[in-house]
């Protein structure tokens, strides 16, 4: 299956400056929510909004580890079910290593993921890390199997993921 999300250029630069690891002294997020369809071997999603996460919405924040509220993930999946959508999670990696997911961030969307999908009703969910030189994406629509994200479209440019995250785990 092929997976192409879709972000518009404007919504993509901003989230990319609130996640900006230059100079930052602890690892940022936001989430989108966005509409997906199936078709013809395709798994599309569009944006639809965007949430820049605040130091209130985390439990526990470090140069290498985030933690929601409890408040701020139910608020985020309340929203994801008015609109019908889906959870694109994104958060910065600092350092000047390429982007993949960690092993922390593995083992937190291993617990993360089954749970939303039975909350989101078995619509898919997307994790993207963002490291200074790329990014490296995952997509769920079943918990025990990432797939990778082929391409994100913002404005008139395709983006590639690195898929180290998945190299690693073959």
């Amino acid at each position: 299956m092929t997976t192409q999300l879709e972000v518009p250029e404007s919504e993509f630069g901003g989230v990319l400056g609130h996640l900006d690891p230059r100079g930052a002294k602890y690892e940022s997020a936001a989430f989108l929510i966005v509409g997906c369809r199936k078709s013809a071997g395709v798994l599309h999603f569009q944006w639809c909004e965007t949430h820049k996460l605040e130091d209130r919405d985390f439990a526990c924040r470090a140069s290498d580890y985030l933690e929601l509220t409890d408040d701020t993930r139910s608020g985020l999946i309340r929203r994801a079910h008015q609109l019908g959508g889906c959870l694109v999670e994104m958060h910065s990696h600092l350092g000047y290593w390429a982007a993949a997911f960690s092993e922390a961030d593995l083992a937190g969307l291993a617990e993360t993921v089954p749970h939303m999908l039975w909350r989101l009703q078995n619509r898919p969910y997307m994790a993207i890390v963002v490291a200074r030189h790329g990014f490296d994406a995952l997509v769920w629509d079943r918990p025990d199997s990432p797939m990778p994200l082929d391409q994100l479209v913002t404005g008139s440019r395709v983006l590639l993921p690195t898929n180290l995250t998945l190299q690693a785990l073959q």
